[in-house]
């Protein structure tokens, strides 16, 4: 027999495909190993989230709704107990007016709303979405005609981070008392 009609050796064809096969297997793994990390670990980010804020304004004896009453957005200490009683201009700043926010008045059911992008942070992944949004820190300072100012956290002084996925509109109920 010629040599080139021999068939070829099953040895080495048998090793070749092992080898073949074992490297596609490190790929695999290697990939696999990869993606339960990317899985377990996702992706952190730090952002913002705009919520919408419903803000009711009432007569504290009464009741009744306060119409044009003036809603100032502030933003300032997290809660009342980070020192001592804030100063209104020293401890607090106006957030931006260019965030839809021209003029913020209740209508003649005391009633106003506005939204707002609050911090936020979460954690992304192939199977899970999680994440925080700190409302606390954004402060609501209120006047009208004959009424004393307020001022009130918007979070009703919460220290507890809203989920991320809660859309619901945060509702702040402020009774102001007559002057």
């Amino acid at each position: 027999m010629s040599e080139s009609t021999q068939p070829p050796n099953p040895k080495r064809r048998w090793y070749q495909f092992s080898m073949r096969t074992l490297l596609i297997l490190v790929m695999l793994s290697c990939l696999g190993f990869l993606a339960a990390y990317y899985a377990e670990t996702g992706v952190v980010w730090v952002g913002r989230h705009k919520l919408i804020v419903n803000v009711v304004v009432v007569d504290a004896s009464s009741l009744s709704p306060v119409p044009n009453a003036a809603i100032e957005v502030l933003e300032g200490t997290d809660t009342l107990f980070e020192g001592g009683s804030p100063i209104v201009d020293g401890d607090f700043k106006v957030v931006d007016a260019s965030s839809d926010l021209v003029r913020l008045t209740t209508n003649d059911d005391g009633y106003a709303t506005f939204a707002h992008s609050f911090f936020a942070t979460g954690r992304d992944s192939p199977f899970t979405e999680s994440g925080n949004v700190k409302t606390s820190g954004i402060w609501l300072r209120i006047t009208a005609p004959g009424y004393r100012p307020t001022l009130v956290p918007v979070d009703q002084q919460s220290t507890q981070s809203r989920d991320i996925q809660d859309e619901s509109p945060i509702l702040v109920t402020v009774p102001v008392g007559k002057q």
